[in-house]
């Protein structure tokens, strides 16, 4: 754990990859706090699938763009590789 914790400080990118079939939970949400001021890529994954709801009627990618307003937030299925080349080009 210790090692973890220290890449994700040394990072010069963080990559949130979020399985964008499901609602944010508590553990999302405590991981978008530490992402904040971090430089860092949110990739919804699984696009190609119904998209998961808040409790608000929010979807997956609504409720990240509220957590994180200045954030690159980008659709991905990587199952299909769609939207992968703009994430490569999002870490670079």
């Amino acid at each position: 754990m210790a090692l973890t914790e220290e890449a994700f400080r040394k990072a010069d990118v963080r990559i949130w990859v979020v399985d964008g079939s499901l609602p944010l939970d508590d553990r999302d949400r405590a991981l978008a706090d530490r992402l904040s001021g971090l430089p860092h890529v949110v990739a919804v994954n699984k696009s190609d699938l119904t998209k998961g709801r808040c409790d608000d009627g929010r979807t997956t990618d609504e409720a990240i763009a509220d957590l994180l307003p200045v954030s690159a937030v980008l659709s991905i299925s990587a199952k299909q590789g769609v939207g992968v080349d703009p994430l490569k080009d999002a870490i670079v």
